[in-house]
């Protein structure tokens, strides 16, 4: 009796794990949701994609961590958006942070220096060159069950 007790149990216990893990009607679902929020640059009305950086993003229960290779190992050639002196470029988040920093580096000098946001919203720099942008940001779960911090990087190249 007692081990038909236990076989009973275990395969309880079995295909409670498979219900479960099979339950999912959308396992990219799932992923969106595990993921932080979007974050693109916009230059004279046209969208262009950052790139993700290291992040930290929780959903419910579960958590992830993810360390990602620095800015200047993420960003290729194919990623540099092209601007004039002192254009505007916004920043398009998928969900507002409850704070985030932006920092531009010059790629020919090495140096860094931190960024204004107004509004989502900056300057390009005024002096030609290639810069890359790297964006932080941090969430609470806002009664969404998510929330976490994120780094996203893009480069422009001032013409």
């Amino acid at each position: 009796m007692r081990k038909l007790l236990l076989l009973i149990m275990c395969l309880m216990t079995i295909s409670g794990c498979g219900t479960a893990m099979g339950s999912s009607s959308s396992s990219s679902m799932k992923t969106a949701l595990n993921l932080p929020p979007s974050v693109e640059i916009v230059v004279n009305e046209i969208e262009y994609p950052t790139r993700q950086g290291s992040y930290c993003w929780r959903n419910g229960n579960s958590a992830q961590c993810v360390d990602m290779s620095s800015p200047t190992e993420l960003l290729t050639e194919e990623d540099v958006v092209y601007v004039s002196p002192g254009e505007t470029i916004t920043l398009l988040i998928g969900r507002a942070p409850i704070e985030q920093e932006l920092s531009i580096e010059n790629v020919e000098s090495n140096v860094s220096q931190s960024v204004e946001l107004i509004e989502n919203k900056f300057s390009a720099p005024m002096e030609k060159g290639r810069y890359i942008y790297l964006h932080f940001a941090r969430w609470d779960d806002n009664g969404t069950g998510t929330g976490g911090d994120s780094s996203n990087a893009f480069m422009i190249e001032v013409e």
